[in-house]
């Protein structure tokens, strides 16, 4: 590396087909050993949906890896409480679009009551700083593979729960885990600011 980005002193193997080496005092774990629970998903039933009521969000509703409620599906507060039973995704949660539009990834960074269906699964992991570090690592060309290798397709393509729950992450410790996820924060909140500049500037133009 060049710059400010410096490489690591050492290196071992990852021992993962797809995963280059990583730093020797990383490790190499799966999805199931750092969440609070196994990986759940919405209703495979259709509800009726209202004007108004309890935000309904299915895989579009993730848009640029971030949850977009902005014209989304609403459904009754009952309906939200039955589906609640099953899954309620909570603050620091991570959707991982599991069917159709499958590796596409976001984080429940709002405190907001919703819900979500059947092509998004909702990862709740085992504490907030870990769940950044998690939210970033799905976004890298290593598990948007095991995606696109371990989904089915029949009509679409599908990424089963328990495939989900043993996709394999090389993972920092702790500190340097948080570390990393706050820098990715900060980068990613420049490039949002420099995009919103352009597109004022787009439509300045126009």
């Amino acid at each position: 590396m060049t710059g400010k980005y410096r490489a690591y002193p050492e290196y071992k193997p990852s021992e993962v087909e797809w995963l280059d080496a990583i730093p020797i005092h990383w490790q190499i774990q799966p999805l199931k050993l750092m969440t609070s629970s196994k990986v759940k998903d919405g209703p495979h039933e259709t509800p009726k949906f209202i004007d108004e009521g309890i935000p309904f969000l299915s895989v579009d509703g993730i848009q640029n890896n971030k949850l977009v409620f902005e014209g989304c599906r609403y459904i009754s507060t009952e309906d939200h409480k039955r589906f609640s039973l099953k899954c309620l995704p909570c603050k620091g949660d991570i959707l991982l679009g599991k069917a159709a539009s499958v590796g596409k990834v976001a984080y429940a960074d709002e405190d907001i009551e919703f819900n979500v269906w059947s092509p998004l699964a909702v990862i709740s992991p085992k504490s907030f700083s870990l769940g950044k570090y998690l939210y970033y690592s799905f976004q890298s060309a290593s598990l948007q593979t095991q995606c696109e290798i371990y989904s089915n397709s029949n009509t679409q393509k599908n990424l089963g729960m328990g495939v989900i729950d043993n996709l394999v992450f090389s993972v920092a410790p702790n500190e340097e885990a948080i570390n990393i996820a706050n820098f990715l924060d900060h980068e990613t909140a420049k490039i949002d600011i420099l995009i919103e500049k352009q597109q004022q500037l787009i439509q300045l133009l126009k």
